[in-house]
C-alpha cells in the first residue's frame, strides 16, 4: 500500500491535483473491471460491495430490456398470503445480498456475464391492494420483456402468481410443430 502512494498518488497529486490522480490511478483501475462489451458485475477490489444503488449482482439498471439476453425483474407481492406477509421486500433483499455474488464460478469457472448482456430492469409495479390488476400488471410486464427477446429472470413472488407469469410466457412462446413424445 505505501508504494502505491509513494509511486503513484503523491506524485499525482502533487502535480495535476485530483483529475490528475483520476486519470492516472482510478481510470485504470475501473476500466479493467469494464473492459467488455458485456455487463461484467465490477470487482470488489475497485468498487466496494456496500457502495451504490443495489441492483442484482451490482450490475447495471435498464428501463427495459430491449438488447439484453436476461434481465433480473423482481415482482414484490404477497397479498394472497393471508398470515405470512413480508414477501413483499424479497426482491429488495435479494439484490442487497447479491452485492456479495462474484461474477463467475469459482469452482466451475462459469462466468455468464462474459457471453451474455444482463441487466437489472427492476420491478413490476404491482397493486397491493388488487390482485387482479397485479396479475395482469404482471402478464404485460413480462409480454414486453419476452417481445424484446429477453429471457426473464424473476425474484420474488408468490405461488398464487406463477400461474399468471406462466399464462404469459406460454402466450408469447413460439407454437411447437413438434408433437408430445
Amino acid at each position: 500500500m505505501w508504494s502505491l502512494c509513494r509511486n503513484f498518488i503523491r506524485p499525482a497529486l502533487s502535480t495535476g491535483g485530483l483529475q490528475s490522480l483520476c486519470r492516472s490511478v482510478v481510470a485504470p483501475l475501473v476500466s479493467r473491471s469494464y473492459g467488455t462489451r458485456f455487463n461484467v458485475p465490477p470487482s470488489a477490489e475497485f468498487v466496494s460491495r456496500v457502495s451504490g444503488i443495489p441492483t442484482m449482482n451490482k450490475l447495471p439498471h435498464q428501463e427495459s430490456a430491449e438488447g439484453l439476453d436476461a434481465a433480473f425483474i423482481g415482482v414484490p407481492i404477497d397479498t394472497g398470503t393471508s398470515n405470512r406477509p413480508g414477501a413483499r421486500f424479497g426482491p429488495r433483499q435479494i439484490r442487497v445480498e447479491s452485492a456479495m455474488l462474484r461474477s463467475f464460478n469459482s469452482g466451475t469457472r462459469a462466468a455468464p456475464y462474459d457471453s451474455l448482456m444482463v441487466a437489472d430492469i427492476g420491478d413490476v409495479n404491482v397493486n397491493l391492494y388488487d390482485l387482479k390488476d397485479t396479475c395482469t400488471r404482471i402478464r404485460e410486464f413480462y409480454r414486453k420483456v419476452l417481445s424484446a427477446g429477453c429471457i426473464p429472470l424473476t425474484m420474488g413472488e408468490e405461488y398464487y402468481i406463477i400461474s399468471y407469469f406462466c399464462g404469459s410466457l406460454k402466450a408469447a412462446s413460439p407454437p411447437s410443430n413438434e408433437s408430445p413424445p
